[in-house]
């Protein structure tokens, strides 16, 4: 029973301390550093855009601040913009040293959960989308999330379409992003016993 209990009053304490219980990441799945990690390093992973920037509103941490506004409608008092900005910045950075085509393009940040609830602010991804690959708001994407290495950025790979968040039921959180193609395209469906958190439809990369 108190392991039930802690793993609802973790997650909580990390939104009110300041939206996470780790630092953002652009270099892996960050979900993983929340809840235990039952989804793979490396996967394919469906995300929504909530916000897109141009990849320079890293350098003013007054612009990030608002950047995750608009994208949460919600800002911790204790979360600091500047501290998460220049950890991103320095990510992409190792990125940018070893391919060149990432020091142009956008900073899209996203949700995996729908609709409300700690799992969905606590649990937004971060990924880099090319300049020759614009994406909107709202826009259903694929990204390759990294695993965790220098340079090894999340990558926005296509926008897609033809997905919705399941169950198809607007009271419920926690519910997941799944897209029509998935399963004919090799896509698996991953849960955890523990929470209803760390559930996702994937496609696991093979690791280099």
């Amino acid at each position: 029973m108190i392991g039930k209990y802690m793993i609802l009053i973790l997650p909580i304490l990390g939104l009110l301390a300041g939206c996470s219980l780790n630092q953002s990441t652009m270099q892996k799945d960050h979900e993983g550093d929340i809840f235990p990690n039952k989804i793979p390093l490396g996967s394919l992973r469906v995300m929504q855009v909530l916000n897109v920037e141009k990849s320079d509103v890293l350098k003013d941490p007054v612009r990030y601040a608002s950047f995750i506004h608009n994208a949460t409608g919600f800002i911790s008092p204790y979360w600091d913009a500047d501290a998460e900005s220049q950890s991103l910045s320095k990510e992409l950075s190792y990125a940018i040293t070893q391919d060149s085509n990432f020091e142009d393009g956008y900073l899209v940040v996203g949700r995996v959960y729908c609709c409300g609830g700690v799992q969905e602010t606590v649990s937004r991804q971060y990924a880099f989308s090319p300049v020759s690959l614009p994406v909107t708001k709202d826009e259903f994407v694929e990204v390759n999330f990294g695993y965790g290495k220098p340079g090894d950025v999340n990558l926005v790979t296509r926008v897609v379409n033809g997905c919705s968040w399941v169950p198809h039921d607007p009271n419920l959180w926690v519910r997941i992003p799944y897209c029509s193609w998935m399963k004919s395209e090799g896509w698996i469906e991953v849960s955890s016993m523990i929470t209803s958190s760390n559930h996702a439809w994937i496609k696991v990369r093979p690791k280099n």
